[in-house]
């Protein structure tokens, strides 16, 4: 008789035990479906197009476009503009388009990401500014040449010039792209005969000892 009444004494206090149990089995189960959300959204996430502002900066203007749009936007640059007047005008003038991460065609040398010298025909500034920490996005640096030349790129082998301010070049052999710089080419003697390619003063070209688009030798 004791041993009956020892046993239906215990019975009650199974009863809190069950409760715990099932509650922590609810926590846990609402943990594993929140879990499951966040990577169901991450999962969407990455799958979604990124919209990106694409800048092509170039000696006389900046170009802007954003994924979606159709109709760019400019603002003048010249040989003044610095990288934080770049950023913030920019920054000005798509205040209404919505994106996520931010493209730059730079004029000039390009590596890991980052120009390696100053523009010729721009202000000083541009070697180690941080562009994502002034957009407040990702942001990828490259050759303006090989920007605009990947734009328009169907295969195969394809030399690219973009007649501009200056002559951006750049070469694509199978998806694979190199920029050229050769408006740039340095040379030791003054050529022989020279051709006004584009009306302006090539002065400060000869006083540097560089071809440009405005003096090209042919020889």
């Amino acid at each position: 008789m004791d041993d009956v009444q020892r046993e239906e004494q215990q019975i009650p206090a199974a009863g809190p035990r069950r409760s715990g149990v099932s509650v922590k089995t609810s926590i846990v189960r609402v943990e594993v479906d929140a879990r499951q959300n966040r990577a169901g959204s991450l999962a969407n996430e990455a799958h979604e197009p990124k919209k990106v502002l694409v800048i092509d900066i170039g000696g006389t203007s900046v170009k802007l476009l954003v994924s979606g749009q159709h109709k760019r936007r400019m603002l003048s640059s010249g040989r003044k503009m610095t990288p934080d007047e770049m950023v913030r005008k920019t920054l000005e003038l798509v205040s209404d388009w919505d994106y996520s991460v931010v493209s730059i065609g730079y004029p000039g040398p390009v590596l890991c990401g980052r120009p390696i010298c100053e523009p010729y025909n721009l202000g000083r500034g541009w070697v180690g500014f941080d562009f994502a920490a002034a957009f407040r996005r990702p942001v990828e640096v490259v050759n303006d040449a090989a920007m605009q030349a990947l734009g328009s790129y169907n295969g195969g082998t394809m030399l690219f010039l973009g007649l501009g301010t200056g002559l951006g070049t750049a070469m694509i052999v199978d998806g694979i792209i190199e920029p050229m710089e050769l408006g740039h080419l340095r040379y030791r003697k003054p050529p022989t005969r020279t051709t006004s390619v584009v009306s302006g003063s090539s002065d400060w070209a000869r006083s540097a000892g560089v071809i440009t688009l405005k003096t090209w030798s042919r020889g």
